[in-house]
């Protein structure tokens, strides 16, 4: 198994410390876009946001 296709399991399934550094990676990287939907005033009280 190639780096590339272990990190992408990772990405898919996180687990362990790899799995923890790739969640910090992706809540970095979609910050700007939750920002942008919170301050968008799209989501009303009682909507359920996945």
């Amino acid at each position: 198994m190639t780096l590339l296709q272990r990190l992408i399991d990772q990405a898919k399934n996180p687990k362990g410390f790899v799995g923890s550094a790739i969640l910090q990676i992706m809540n970095v990287a979609h910050r700007g876009m939750n920002k942008w939907l919170i301050d968008s005033g799209t989501i009303k009280d009682g909507d359920i946001v996945l």
